[in-house]
């Protein structure tokens, strides 16, 4: 989990060779923005294999590679 928008890179860091990226980009760097993002991400965890995978998680969208 990162704040860092380099791992969202898949030529540099393949998804297939991590155990799961998760790019936070939230709008401002605040404790409740990133919390939020977190929680929403968790969430979807249910349903969605984080494993091998690159999540960027948005307020407004999710976007996941393979």
């Amino acid at each position: 989990m990162t704040l860092d928008l380099d791992f969202g890179d898949i030529r540099t860091y393949p998804p297939a060779d991590h155990a799961g990226i998760w790019v936070l980009r939230p709008v401002t760097q605040s404790v409740d923005a990133i919390r939020d993002l977190i929680r929403r991400a968790l969430a979807l965890t249910e349903n969605e294999q984080v494993s091998r995978r690159l999540w960027v998680i948005e307020p407004s969208r999710l976007r996941i590679k393979e």
